[in-house]
């Protein structure tokens, strides 16, 4: 079968190539009378020469766009590398492409990428948006199907971890090993942090424990944070005699700053993590932490997306997925060798 070109498509309409272009490219700059001869020939043609022609011929681009959070180091993040693994395992079932798309220079309390207005896409996934963030609220009023990953919404379909649950075992499992004053070093505001630091907070209730705000503080999920965080808590009169840290770099942090002071890990103190990120096999001792689900989350994630762009009329779907404690050698039972 012959594939056909622009050209081809310009001199049956008996327009020019720009013409033709224009119209792919849905350019106010084409009356309405020539643009549905262009696609009448683009139609009859076949011509495919990208999705953005596909889906204005047919009304469907069969492409997902993957938005992510505009910081400079989330396409080297652990759990985005895991995320985007599950996503494309389990899109491999579909006739679907996926785009990355991460905003630059965008303010996300403003609403809505610009750069995405009129981008032809059949759904869309976001990725742990910020609690300010509009861009969800502006999602929630579009037909566009979406789904949310580590975040939630009452309108839209979402995945998420069970944060509480999680957090709240991790405080139980140490109160069972005999600690009682539990650090946490918590992450930065978010629904994430939020969750995590309410089940910490449950956590001790559960355990008969007291609520000391000066055994909590907060990092940005970084190694550096986790490190000066720790340092602040060790500080205290009354040390703790546990450090559990919202993500695994922080953990790690918080080793690093243990070691310069002089604290030996995990017999005079223990470190627990959240993630299971390649790193926590890495330290020096190895990390007990949570394992989160992340590759599940991108392939059920998917799932959700694509009967979603194929059903707009489906309930909404919404899922927590646990996490599973990890226990190496970061920490042991309070008192014993």
């Amino acid at each position: 079968m012959k594939t056909h070109s622009i050209k081809d498509v310009a001199r049956i309409a008996k327009v020019s190539t720009a013409t033709v272009s224009r119209v792919i490219n849905n350019s106010n700059l084409v009356d309405s009378w020539t643009r549905d001869r262009v696609l009448k020939v683009i139609k009859k043609l076949d011509y495919h020469p990208n999705l953005v022609a596909r889906s204005l011929i047919r009304g469907k681009s069969n492409l997902l766009t993957l938005i992510v959070p505009p910081e400079p180091n989330f396409f080297s993040a652990f759990y985005f590398r895991q995320i985007l693994c599950g996503i494309s395992h389990s899109l491999s079932k579909y006739p679907y492409r996926m785009m990355i798309y991460q905003p630059e220079g965008y303010d996300p309390k403003l609403g809505y990428p610009p750069h995405l207005d009129g981008f032809p896409m059949d759904g869309i996934f976001v990725i742990a948006p910020l609690l300010e963030d509009r861009l969800v609220k502006h999602l929630e009023k579009e037909k566009t199907p979406v789904v949310l990953i580590n975040a939630r919404s009452h309108v839209l379909d979402w995945i998420d971890l069970d944060n509480v649950s999680s957090a709240r075992e991790v405080v139980l499992a140490l109160s069972k090993m005999g600690h009682t004053r539990i650090g946490f070093i918590n992450g930065l505001e978010g629904y994430n942090a939020n969750a995590r630091l309410e089940g910490y907070k449950l956590g001790l209730e559960k355990s008969g424990l007291s609520y000391d705000p000066q055994l909590v503080t907060n990092g940005d999920y970084s190694l550096e944070k986790g490190f000066t965080a720790a340092k602040k808590l060790l500080s205290h009169s009354r040390k703790p005699t546990v450090i559990f840290a919202a993500n695994d770099l922080m953990a790690i942090g918080a080793i690093r700053a243990a070691h310069e002071l002089g604290f030996s890990v995990p017999r005079e103190l223990s470190i627990f993590g959240f993630d299971d990120s390649d790193a926590a096999t890495l330290s020096q001792p190895q990390l007990s932490t949570v394992r989160q689900p992340f590759f599940e989350m991108g392939e059920r994630a998917t799932d959700f997306l694509v009967s979603r762009v194929e059903n707009l009329k489906l309930p909404q779907k919404t899922i927590e997925l646990p996490g599973q404690l990890v226990f190496r050698q970061s920490s042991k039972e309070k008192g014993k060798n």
